[in-house]
């Protein structure tokens, strides 16, 4: 086997026609992106929760944000604030976006510790001074996706 100790510069895309092996306890950073939610017709409570689909179990997250399509207004004499969190049923605060009122684009999220194989859904809450609003009067947001950059829990050994 040839052994190169030298900086590579690729200057183009590298295909590997082999399979890469990586040293032991390495592990490489994924990236899961959730469905679009369509939030363009948001209705009724105060809080509403969506399904997210395909999102990994037994990983440590490294970094989560929103993604927000649109910027969510409303009359501030009715709604003041605008939450995201993600997280399961019994544990909707599990990612914590805050207030996303006037936001778009990337939104960071707070990480948890490692997870196991939660169901995660995505719950947009809109209050007036900490209390519950009803979501019919924001405008302006059309849709969220949650980004989540994490590490596969694999081994530990």
């Amino acid at each position: 086997m040839t052994k190169y100790e030298d900086e590579i510069v690729f200057n183009k895309a590298v295909t590997f026609t082999v399979p890469v092996t990586l040293p032991a306890n390495t592990g490489l950073v994924k990236r899961y992106v959730s469905n679009a939610v369509a939030t363009s017709g948001l209705t009724g409570t105060a809080t509403v929760s969506y399904d997210l689909t395909g999102e990994p179990t037994n990983y440590i997250p490294v970094a989560a944000y929103i993604l927000i399509t649109g910027t969510p207004t409303g009359d501030t004499q009715v709604v003041d604030t605008l939450t995201c969190t993600v997280g399961p049923t019994g544990t909707p605060g599990l990612y914590t976006i805050g207030n996303i009122f006037d936001m778009t684009g990337r939104v960071k999220a707070s990480e948890p510790g490692p997870r196991g194989s939660d169901v995660l859904k995505l719950f947009v809450t809109a209050k007036l001074t900490d209390s519950a609003a009803n979501l019919n009067l924001i405008t302006g947001l059309t849709s969220i996706r949650f980004v989540l950059h994490y590490l596969d829990i694999v081994s530990e050994t």
